[in-house]
């Protein structure tokens, strides 16, 4: 025989088996804050203005790398709109680039670090903390089809 103090038991894990468990919340997304097409706009830039020095492939050469973990660990805590005035400042001693292709370098940056683009093109006054949406990791490079 079943005791009457045993109901409430038996509806609490009857009510839990229908219910189901409550999920965990849902990863939150990192914001896209910069277009493919700045990317894209911002390779170009990269290698005639940047690349000597930054190296080809965002690793440094004769200035810090601009991608990767090394990149990671020193932009973490510092925003986008950071990264735009470090950019708006090269080449030291040179000419520098219009602003409009700065954001475009910087849009290319944050890319090769894994940052996810979007539909809101990266302005100036955009201000998201790079170790948010940035892991200095590469994205994985496009898949080339093979010709027979």
């Amino acid at each position: 025989m079943h005791r009457a103090s045993d109901l409430p038991l038996f509806v609490f894990l009857t009510a839990a088996v229908l219910l189901g468990t409550p999920s965990a919340p849902a990863a939150q997304t990192a914001p896209a804050v910069y277009t493919a097409a700045q990317a894209d706009a911002g390779k170009g830039h990269y290698a005639t203005a940047c690349a000597a020095c930054h190296g080809a492939d965002l690793g440094g050469a004769d200035a810090p790398a601009l991608a990767g973990p090394d990149f990671a660990k020193a932009w973490s805590t510092q925003t986008t709109a950071d990264l735009f005035k470090y950019v708006q400042g090269m080449p030291p001693g040179g000419t520098p680039l219009p602003d409009g292709d700065n954001l475009t370098v910087v849009a290319f940056i944050l890319q090769q670090n894994g940052a996810q683009a979007g539909d809101t093109p990266l302005d100036a006054t955009t201000a998201v903390k790079i170790g948010g949406i940035a892991s200095g990791t590469k994205p994985p490079a496009p898949a080339v089809a093979h010709r027979r």
